[in-house]
């Protein structure tokens, strides 16, 4: 997984572009019983985008701690895709997007500022155990 927003220079923030897309099964597709319904949080990255999967919408409830799992880095071209996923996989359709400012992004800790049409302020994802991650509002600067 790419990390290149490691900001050690405070003073030169950058901001860069996310996106929350809901990724769900098609009616009338066949269902894979491995497949859950989620919401794919992605921020923008050199060539990637930094990838989560959020099991509750974020949007629904910005105040509340949700279960995560980050997953392999996608594609920028998701910053602007809707639509059906290859291989059957369901499809994605954006919710949210804007700006964010990474402020940390350790291999198991990120901090982010996101300016979005419906999700404003500091967020954290967290590894609290081996990939079981955390998305959560921050209070403190």
């Amino acid at each position: 997984m790419n990390t290149s927003h490691d900001n050690k220079d405070a003073q030169t923030p950058m901001r860069v572009r996310f996106v929350i897309l809901h990724h769900h099964q098609l009616d009338g597709e066949q269902k894979d019983h491995q497949f859950k319904e989620h919401w794919d949080f992605m921020i923008e990255q050199a060539e990637t985008l930094a990838t989560w999967q959020l099991f509750e919408n974020p949007t629904q409830n910005p105040n509340s701690e949700i279960q995560a799992k980050r997953i392999a880095d996608h594609r920028k071209a998701y910053l602007e895709y809707e639509g059906p996923v290859s291989q059957n996989r369901g499809q994605v359709q954006q919710i949210e997007s804007g700006t964010c400012v990474v402020k940390k992004s350790a291999p198991t800790n990120w901090i982010i500022e996101l300016k979005g049409k419906k999700l404003v302020g500091q967020y954290e994802l967290r590894d609290t155990n081996d990939n079981q991650w955390t998305w959560r509002p921050r209070t403190e600067k």
